[in-house]
């Protein structure tokens, strides 16, 4: 049933607000920087191994973040096991907060977040099949009001 959900990405189209000059130029501009955008966060693949996650177990999400090296807004996919929402909730769109899981090198951690760099290296190392160096598990929790 997989084979048959692959993603087949539209064209990217962008319309100016007027006739002008100027507003067509920035539509073109917008149009190239989606372009360029979809190809640097591989978005085919993301939404690929999202479908595949969402027929076998119902759950899945996206995570946009800023990714500070390669100075650009990323996109990752996350599974059911990196998703948290509160207990009881039945619909993540009224829950009061969500918490997005990052298992990571313990060295990228620190590098990542070097205001909380004394907390890092107190965690315990993460063990298991899903990792297979001196890994932590950081939770992202979003609020909402």
């Amino acid at each position: 049933m997989v084979s048959r959900l692959a993603v087949e990405w539209p064209s990217i189209g962008t319309k100016p607000a007027s006739i002008s000059t100027e507003d067509i130029l920035k539509a073109k501009a917008d149009e190239a920087y989606i372009g360029y955008w979809v190809q640097q966060v591989e978005l085919k693949h993301v939404l690929h191994d999202m479908i595949e996650w969402l027929v076998s177990c119902g759950t899945a999400g996206l995570q946009v973040y800023p990714d500070s090296t390669n100075q650009i807004i990323n996109l990752r996919f996350l599974s059911s096991r990196d998703l948290l929402i509160p207990k009881g909730c039945t619909d993540p769109r009224s829950a009061e907060w969500t918490g997005a899981r990052w298992l990571l090198p313990r060295k990228e951690a620190l590098r990542m977040h070097e205001d909380h760099a004394d907390a890092i290296r107190g965690l315990p190392s993460i063990t298991g099949y899903e990792v297979q160096e001196d890994h932590v598990e950081l939770w992202e929790v979003y609020r909402y009001s």
